[in-house]
């Protein structure tokens, strides 16, 4: 019966499936012959049951029957010629041929035989039939005629694939369009079946990408549901290279069916081609559970394994061959080492005698690592033993054509190749060799064969690119758009030709294009993503570079160009995050190791870069760039001594470089010693000939303003700029914007007239541009004005529209800024410069701090990566009270361009004023971090936490700057801050000093603070003992004797101690006058003996044969009556001082200040302040004492010019703000509202961090603020 004959199917088909696994579970790898044998013989069963099924009424014998008997047949016929199947389906497609299944099926069984002429005719009688009336039967007609056409399709798809007559695939290609083109009668052509099919047509014409742009279609509108696409799209993806794209398809598989074991182990060999064992071992035991007796995939599994593990391989050849390969590729020991993998074979052939195997890899690997002729030495050897080796033979033809050019061409000439690719691979073969002319002959007896072949548009192309000939470039670009050689109209042309021209706007939108009508073209993303790069489109630039790896994972250039351009962008943890994910696939690289190595060292594993770094010197001891950079890791990680011994090795073995001088006096800046340091650099220029030695100034500058020793820096950089070659002005330009950085913009615009008055060419008007804004620095606007009003297309050029309006604000035309900056805004809304601008201008007006703030953020949006944006955005989020989101944006900032001092200061200040202990902790530890052996940068910063009231951050920070070097300075401010602390921390204090005892013995104000550390726990007797001894070292001048007694009151908790003290030391030789003198001052300190101290004070005046005494006596006396507001007598006893010290500019000082101010008679007190100024003209308090002199005299004008210089020489510290405060006074009383409003504004953001006024200031800063209210 029908139900036994189906049960017999079932047992026929699971009996063959269970004496299978049995056969592989005991045979393995060689029970795929005996499993044949098995199935033949279950084939006999099979032609029984067919037997018994023709002996059945026919009318029983349906679809569904023909089906299973289909599917058992297929497990048991290995001829595959289905003759039990096959004439049971004739029979029954006979008596049905109404029905349109059954003739299917037939065909379905004849294209399995490969009969594909028969099944294609056998299908076209399905074509044939007529429609019917409306009806359910007439449905299935259609659909039989949509699967017929389908079917004729992929069968003459698959005949095309199957012969390899030329002619009999394009007659074959031919029938599978006229068969397309029939289903698009009886379906949209926009119907995802017919994506699926032009895809297939195009994969049999070899046109991969057009099939990919097919199926990325056809995946899109099934919404990755379709496995058969999935499956081509992943093919495609692994044939063009593109793994990211085959595993994104194959993981779209596994997502429909878990359980598909195939795509398990298509996604294996993607992972291997990624070098990505572990992942790929993953993939291979999840196929494993579906087919456990699997042998083929058993033995994957293994080679997996012992490419992992070595150890596990039983056969000593397999063993040796993947130690080779993981010690050549770094995965033994995290670094590349193809010598070690070489010597690792060369050792298994000592051991286990000549193997072909081996020398094989052993060639591979020398011919990897560059090596050709160790390479063709082996081959030769080995070819000798074993000549029929096909995979030896193979590698002695590829080492054969690595000989000599002459050599090389001559074998591709005798290659079966066809001839325009022989020409090509020839002109390559000569560009490689800089043999230009021979190259462009090959190209053009390519180009003779076939002008249009894409491959030879590429080449050529690629050399006018590279030679700079655009007129070349572009009759390239318009054979290939005409030919459609990128299969996108030229596109990809077109935008690379732009970009050679320098429009690069044009480029872009151009390459946009290219990519939305190419998307998986790794090249064009790449391209893109640099040249957004370079337009400040950084985000874009970002998800550009992310769709060329998404594509192909493993593509060396598109990895290095995202790394590097997150790392210009100071996003390091993101450019080491993707070299970390990378490394597996780009190992072998030498430049990526470099980057990835450069990123640990910067913010990642600093130890185990050092590790990998010191195992990459041991492999290869001739490799500088590593040397370098392992020295550097030394510094950075505190092994100076290790570090110094490197920069000396690598000095004696491969001579002086650019980079071991840097290296060099990079050691002694770590160890503060920055005067050693620029001696290093002194000695390399001495060293170099003169007209070489500017790039070695610019060096030492730049190392010079990186260090914050901006002095030094221009100073290298005015010595470069001398130096510099007779008509190159590079240096000077630098020079320049160097000054300006600075605010010393007069010095600026001083080389920039010189050079546009030179006649230095300026095509662009970048000089003049630049001269206009060092104009304005100075306030000489009229000039700006004028020379931008010259520059040729003034009203069209932004930089001059910007400038103009800058003009306009600084003179306090507010309003009419603003007008320019909203005309600014509607005619370039896409640059980020007119809005940073307009929010500018507006932050000035404080009803307008929305809309500037509004403004700053779409100049961030614009252009995020502007660290400056950042900046502005958080000094006016604090300008408005917001300090929490001024903290974030600082740290945006400082994120952006981490190595701006100036940022990270805002910051911390902006912490530590919020009182976020923890959070500035945490920015000083990121700070120290980046400079670990900066003392100077701990110290400041350890004042900065004492500003806000944090006295334990400022502590410790101050013991781990001791524990990198005990300078005496920084022993005797923890001291300080030790013993001020509530309690005393008198344990850590004795503990501090005892550390530093030989430091101690010798340094004067050591010694001091050791005797207060004495006198505070009662030893009063080697307190006075430590006075007298620090007294002794300190040398008998006024000014040292001054800081002297400062100190030494400090020590004694009463007047009457510090008497005492003082009549011991009287005792001494060459005291007496000293001890005096302080005794007198001592007194005055207490109003029960202060008419005593006065009238000593002026006997030690009179009888002192010691001028410096004498000198002391009168400053402290005149001191004292100005403290009793007794300015006259001040000022005489200045005056009588001023003839001991004619050239004193700090009494010429007092006595101008005292004069102008005090007792309001400026115009004696001008004499004195100008004679102070010539004496000191870059000291602030002697800046701020002749502009109050000028104010004082009513001549604001004047005044000015000397508080700008005292306001420039104090930016940055904690007395900016005062002088700030006086130049604000002088802008107002001169009627420069802009200016005095600018001023303002920045004096409320530094009160804002933190900055303290005295009440005298305060008063200053209110008046000026209710004049400028009051209009």
């Amino acid at each position: 019966s029908l139900p036994g004959i189906l049960a017999s199917m079932l047992i026929t088909q699971r009996n063959l499936k269970k004496e299978a696994r049995e056969l592989m579970t005991s045979l393995g790898d060689r029970a795929a012959p005996e499993v044949a044998k098995l199935a033949d013989r279950y084939h006999e069963t099979t032609l029984q049951v067919a037997q018994k099924l023709t002996s059945l009424d026919p009318a029983l014998i349906d679809i569904s029957v023909l089906r299973r008997m289909y599917a058992l047949e297929s497990q048991t016929n290995t001829a595959r010629d289905f003759a039990a199947t096959l004439p049971l389906t004739r029979a029954a497609a006979a008596r049905n041929a109404e029905d349109a299944s059954y003739t299917i099926l037939l065909a379905g069984l004849l294209a399995s035989r490969k009969e594909y002429d028969a099944a294609i005719s056998t299908l076209e009688k399905v074509l044939d039939t007529p429609p019917l009336p409306l009806s359910l039967k007439a449905w299935q007609r259609i659909n039989g005629r949509l699967i017929a056409a389908s079917n004729i399709t992929e069968y003459a798809l698959r005949a095309q694939a199957s012969t390899n007559d030329e002619s009999e695939k394009a007659a074959w290609l031919d029938r599978a369009k006229i068969a397309r083109d029939l289903l698009v009668t009886l379906i949209p052509e926009a119907s995802s079946n017919i994506q699926l099919i032009d895809a297939k047509i195009a994969v049999a014409e070899k046109n991969y990408l057009a099939a990919q742009d097919l199926l990325d279609l056809h995946n899109r509108n099934t919404n990755n549901t379709n496995p058969e696409a999935l499956w081509l799209t992943a093919q495609i993806a692994q044939r063009l290279r593109q793994p990211g794209n085959a595993k994104s398809a194959l993981e779209q598989i596994l997502a429909i069916n878990p359980g598909e074991s195939s795509a398990h182990v298509a996604l294996a060999d993607v992972e291997l081609s990624l070098n990505r064992p572990e992942a790929a071992l993953a993939h291979l035991l999840a196929a494993q559970k579906s087919h456990p007796d699997d042998a083929a995939l058993r033995k994957r599994i293994a080679d997996i394994e012992m490419r992992i593990d070595p150890t596990k391989a039983t056969d000593p050849i397999e063993r040796a061959i993947f130690d080779a390969r993981r010690i050549a590729d770094g995965t033994e020991s995290d670094i590349a080492d193809p010598a070690g993998g070489i010597a690792r074979l060369s050792q298994a052939l000592d051991e286990l005698g000549d193997n072909a195997r081996i020398y094989a890899e052993k060639i591979r690997l020398q011919m990897l690592s560059g090596n050709t002729e160790g390479a063709a030495e082996t081959v030769n050897a080995a070819i000798a033993l074993f000549p029929d080796d096909e995979t030896l033979r193979r590698y002695h033809q590829a080492v054969a054509s690595t000989g000599s050019v002459e050599d090389t061409v001559a074998m591709i000439m005798e290659s079966d190749d066809p001839e325009i690719r022989k020409y090509m691979a020839i002109a390559n073969i000569y560009f490689e060799a800089d043999r230009e002319a021979d190259a462009l002959n090959a190209l053009a007896k390519a180009e003779a064969i076939d002008a249009n072949n894409p491959y030879l548009l590429e080449i050529q192309f690629g050399r006018a690119t590279r030679v700079g000939d655009i007129e070349e470039a572009r009759k390239i670009a318009e054979r290939a758009a005409a030919a459609n050689a990128d299969q996108i109209d030229g596109l990809s042309y077109r935008a690379r030709l732009l970009i050679l021209e320098g429009n690069n706007d044009d480029a872009i939108a151009a390459l946009s294009q290219a990519v939305q009508r190419s998307p998986n073209n790794t090249s064009l993303w790449r391209i893109l993503g640099n040249l957004q790069l370079k337009m400040g489109r950084s985000a874009d630039a970002i998800g550009s570079f992310q769709r060329a790896l998404a594509i192909r994972p493993n593509d060396i250039r598109s990895i290095m160009d995202y790394c590097s351009a997150l790392v210009g962008l100071n996003r390091f943890e993101e450019a080491l995050e993707v070299a970390r994910r990378s490394e597996s696939s780009a190992r072998q690289n030498e430049r990526f190791m470099g980057l990835l190595l450069a990123l640990e060292a910067r913010v990642g594993d600093k130890e185990g870069a050092r590790d990998r770094r010191e195992k990459i010197l041991a492999a290869r001891p001739d490799d500088i760039t590593n040397r370098v950079a392992l020295a550097d890791l030394y510094i950075t990680l505190g092994q100076r001594e290790d570090a110094l011994a490197l920069i000396e090795e690598t000095r004696e073995k491969f001579g002086q470089s650019s980079s071991l001088v840097q290296l060099e006096a990079r050691w002694y800046a770590e160890g503060n010693q920055m005067e050693a340091a620029r001696r290093v650099f002194a000695r390399d220029i001495a060293e170099t000939p003169p007209a070489d030695r500017a790039p070695k100034y610019v060096a030492l500058a730049q190392f010079m303003l990186s260090r914050s020793q901006s002095s030094s820096g221009i100073i290298a950089l005015q010595q470069a700029a001398r130096a510099e070659p007779e008509g190159s002005h590079d240096i000077d330009l630098v020079l320049a914007s160097t000054f300006m950085r600075f605010g010393r913009n007069a010095e600026a615009y001083d080389i920039l007239r010189s050079l546009l008055d030179g006649g230095t060419p300026d095509p662009d008007n970048l000089i003049a541009k630049q001269a206009a804004e060092a104009l304005i620095g100075i306030e000489r606007f009229s000039e700006a004005e004028d020379l931008l009003a010259g520059l040729p297309d003034a009203e069209t050029d932004l930089t001059v529209v910007l400038l103009r309006s800058r003009i306009q604000l600084k003179q306090g035309n507010g309003r009419e800024a603003r007008s320019m900056l909203d005309n600014a805004v509607t005619r370039w809304p896409d640059d980020y410069r007119v809005w940073l601008m307009r929010s500018e201008a507006e932050a000035l007006v404080p009803e307008l701090l929305n809309d500037a703030l509004a403004d700053i953020d779409q100049a961030i949006t614009l252009r995020p990566d502007l660290a400056e944006a950042h900046r502005r955005k958080a000094e006016m989020l604090a300008q408005a009270g917001r300090q929490d989101e001024a903290i974030n944006a600082y740290r945006d900032a400082v994120r952006l361009n981490p190595a701006l001092e100036d940022l990270r200061s805002a910051l911390l200040v902006t912490m530590v004023r919020r009182g976020l202990e923890n959070d500035a902790i945490q920015m000083a530890e990121e700070w120290f971090e980046l400079r670990p052996r900066d003392l100077e940068l701990r110290s400041r910063i350890a004042e900065l936490f004492l500003l806000g009231d944090m006295q334990n951050p400022a502590i410790d920070i101050l013991q781990d700057a001791l524990q990198i070097e005990k300078q005496p300075r920084l022993v005797l401010r923890l001291t300080d801050l030790l013993l001020a602390s509530t309690p005393p921390r008198t344990a850590d204090a004795e503990r501090t000093l005892s550390d530093a005892k030989t430091l101690v013995a010798t340094d004067a104000s050591l010694l001091l603070a050791r005797a207060r550390l004495f006198a505070l726990t009662n030893r009063y007797e080697a307190a006075k003992n430590d006075c007298l001894a620090s007294f002794s070292l300190t040398e008998p001048r006024a000014d040292t004797m001054t800081f002297w007694y400062g100190s030494m009151s400090r020590v004694f908790g009463n007047t009457q101690q510090t008497l005492g003290f003082l009549r011991t030391l009287g005792s001494q030789p060459a005291a007496a006058d000293w001890a005096a003198l302080f005794a007198a001052r001592t007194m005055l300190n207490d109003p029960q003996t202060a008419s005593t101290g006065l009238t000593e004070l002026e006997a030690i005046a009179a009888r002192t044969r010691n001028p410096e005494v004498r000198y002391s006596a009168l400053r402290a006396h005149a001191g004292n009556r100005l403290a009793n507001n007794d300015n006259e007598a001040a000022v005489a006893l200045w005056k009588q001082a001023l003839q001991l010290r004619p050239e004193d500019w700090q009494l010429e000082n007092n006595i101008a200040f005292t004069l102008a101010v005090n007792l309001s008679r400026p115009e004696e007190a001008l004499p004195y302040a100008e004679a102070a100024a010539a004496h000191a003209p870059n000291n602030p308090s002697v800046l701020d004492t002749l502009g109050t002199v000028y104010l004082v005299l009513k001549q604001p004008d004047k005044a000015i010019h000397p508080l700008k210089a005292a306001v420039q020489a104090t930016q940055g510290t904690q007395n900016d703000a005062q002088y700030m405060v006086r130049l604000a006074q002088a802008y107002f009383e001169a009627g420069d509202r802009q200016n005095t409003q600018d001023l303002l504004v920045q004096i409320q953001a530094l009160l804002d961090q933190g900055r303290k006024l005295d009440d005298g200031y305060t008063t200053i800063l209110q008046n000026v603020r209710e004049g400028l209210s009051q209009g």
